[in-house]
């Protein structure tokens, strides 16, 4: 889940059982990692490479991102 700067909205995803978030850092970006950690949940500082399937040509991409 992106929770982009609001630490609030990544421990309440973390409460929830979220095993992944995105967290930008921010001043208590510190603290929700180690909430995290304890939990074995993981924390981003951006969110990952994703592919948008509405855009064209997405089908050929889609392979590729699967890996053939």
């Amino acid at each position: 889940m992106d929770c982009d700067t609001d630490a609030g909205r990544a421990l309440e995803a973390l409460r929830l059982g979220l095993l992944g978030i995105v967290l930008r850092p921010q001043p208590s970006f510190a603290t929700v990692a180690e909430i995290a950690a304890a939990q074995c949940a993981v924390v981003l500082r951006q969110a990952p490479p994703a592919l948008d399937l509405a855009q064209p040509g997405a089908d050929r991409r889609l392979r590729a991102w699967l890996g053939g």
